[in-house]
């Protein structure tokens, strides 16, 4: 073995006991909360997905955390550590021994990860979408929708924008998108990931279809697209997504941002993108209804 190949080896294998990490704002409350056990549901060079165990309103139900590493994609549900995946090995981090989420840390045998500073994950947006970026974001997702799509063939607007209005419509889109292709954050679930989060960042309400989406969720569909999903009707989502969200609301080149979204996973990103445009293409549609729309006139003023 050559004297870089043992040093890699040992950066890897020799763990700091205390590892600060910044810690996304939805899963804040899970790090101070009573310790508890974690089980390890899916290890990779980048991250390392957790659940534990919790009661909401009486039901008991699983929330999933991830332990990334600085080069990761930044989920709303992770716990970013300060060192990329080449200087430490997750695996063997994780495999340390019991694994303890609370009082303020994560455990995992001899190693402690502590909360060092809050990651905003709200996406925050001023502005409306506008029309010219709507349709240039458009043009270059129809592109390559053979090539990245895991449901190709779907007017997403149209089928999203019933299901703001309705109950019925909007349990009708989670049976058709919740769950819907392979992996851990199906092809349906990134739709609506991306849909829930711009469309609440451009302040549509997207009370029906989330209620309608999380109940179909339930044993349905991945326990960590399950959280993304919790995540993404709260407003949170990715750095990628919070840029693509600023950008179509400003005369700026929507390509690098539309990019950096697209690179994503396989296709998830396009997914992910092709949610948040369909929200893009609502909010504008609703802006462009209340401009145009004139209010009706008082049946109560005097003298009439």
């Amino acid at each position: 073995m050559s004297t870089s190949a043992k040093t890699a080896k040992h950066r890897h294998t020799d763990h700091p006991d205390v590892l600060p990490a910044g810690v996304a704002q939805g899963v804040r409350d899970l790090l101070e909360d009573t310790p508890r056990v974690a089980h390890i549901l899916g290890t990779f060079p980048t991250a390392v997905y957790l659940s534990v165990r919790e009661s909401a309103g009486g039901a008991a139900r699983t929330r999933v955390f991830a332990l990334l590493t600085a080069d990761a994609i930044r989920l709303p549900c992770g716990l970013v550590l300060g060192v990329p995946s080449s200087r430490i090995c997750l695996p063997d981090l994780v495999n340390a021994g019991p694994v303890v989420l609370g009082g303020g840390a994560l455990r995992l045998g001899p190693h402690t990860v502590t909360g060092a500073r809050t990651l905003r994950t709200r996406m925050v947006v001023d502005g409306a979408p506008l029309a010219g970026q709507i349709a240039e974001a458009g043009a270059r997702l129809r592109a390559i929708e053979r090539a990245r799509s895991g449901l190709p063939g779907l007017d997403l607007p149209g089928l999203l924008a019933p299901a703001l209005r309705g109950r019925r419509e909007a349990q009708r889109v989670s049976r058709e998108l919740v769950g819907r292709g392979p992996g851990l954050t199906p092809a349906g679930d990134d739709v609506l990931a991306g849909f829930l989060v711009a469309a609440t960042a451009f302040r549509l309400d997207t009370d029906m279809l989330l209620d309608a989406v999380l109940d179909r969720a339930i044993g349905r569909t991945p326990d960590l697209s399950a959280q993304l999903l919790r995540h993404a009707g709260a407003g949170e989502g990715l750095p990628q997504v919070q840029t693509l969200l600023t950008v179509l609301t400003a005369a700026r080149p929507i390509g690098p941002a539309l990019d950096a979204v697209l690179r994503i996973g396989h296709s998830s990103g396009y997914a992910l993108a092709s949610g948040v445009h369909a929200a893009a293409a609502l909010a504008h549609n609703a802006a462009r209804h209340r401009r145009t729309v004139r209010p009706s006139p008082s049946t109560g003023r005097r003298g009439s």
